[in-house]
């Protein structure tokens, strides 16, 4: 792994940024802001962290896409000399940026400095402590990682995934077809909707999932999915999975609280 300097900061930036206001939100007022481009055509928005900072693309006047953040009003380049292209990913409330080369490494951006992990792959997430997952190659497949202290870590075999990072360090993605939680060193399924395939593309601070899934006549189906852990005595932990499509979820979710209610754990 190797570590540089950022380019400089600059510019205005152009994919969409939308704030909204009030407090519930059946009564949300949206405000759509333009945050421009580096000098090209257009730009894309790729991620926003908690406290409203923007991760993207943007063409530049000279042709090529430079990755970029978006914060309080200003753009800042976060294009590397020698790199043509380069994009940014995901964000955190820090403002550590991960994002790929115009090689396809994958790199993160701090304001000290670029670190380079030594793999392509692609970006699926950053936590708050700067732990990026995400999903490097490995021939013609890929295997999903954690990137932490400096070392990426393999989280299971080939043909995996990992597509986001909750703030209690649990990690979604896919393997083999279907929806995975990564936790504590294992890869537990989240089942399916009746099908032979489902993803994960999402996990909040609450355990709640969100990705898709087949049902039983082969047809996907936008999901939710709600994850229970309950930490025993003797260091384990005890997961329950509810799986319901996104549609029913919240006609269902009083029913699920019942059922977790209703468990005794010894």
């Amino acid at each position: 792994m190797r570590s540089g300097g950022w380019k400089g900061l600059g510019a205005a930036v152009a994919a969409l940024v939308m704030t909204a206001g009030g407090p519930a939100l059946g009564a949300t007022s949206w405000s759509l802001i333009d945050v421009g481009t580096l000098g090209g055509p257009g730009s894309y928005g790729a991620a926003i962290s908690n406290s409203g900072i923007v991760a993207g693309c943007a063409d530049t006047a000279a042709g090529p896409a430079h990755a970029f953040i978006y914060a309080s009003g200003e753009m800042h380049d976060l294009g590397e000399p020698g790199s043509p292209q380069s994009c940014a990913l995901a964000v955190n409330n820090n403002g550590v940026v991960a994002g790929r080369s115009d090689t396809g490494e994958i790199v993160i951006w701090r304001a000290s400095g670029v670190t380079h992990l030594g793999v392509k792959g692609d970006v699926g997430g950053i936590d708050g402590s700067g732990i990026v997952v995400g999903s490097m190659r490995d021939g013609a497949t890929t295997t999903a990682f954690r990137y932490e202290n400096g070392a990426v870590m393999s989280l299971g075999s080939s043909n995996s995934t990992a597509t986001g990072i909750n703030a209690r360090g649990q990690i979604v993605g896919t393997a083999n077809g279907h929806a995975v939680l990564y936790e504590n060193g294992g890869v537990h399924d989240l089942g399916t909707l009746g099908g032979n395939g489902s993803s994960a593309r999402g996990i909040n601070d609450n355990g709640q999932v969100v990705g898709m899934a087949a049902d039983a006549n082969g047809q996907p189906q936008l999901e939710r999915d709600w994850l229970v852990t309950v930490p025993q005595s003797d260091g384990s932990m005890i997961f329950m999975i509810f799986v319901a499509p996104e549609a029913d979820f919240d006609r269902l979710q009083p029913t699920f609280e019942a059922m977790v209610k209703s468990v005794q754990f010894r």
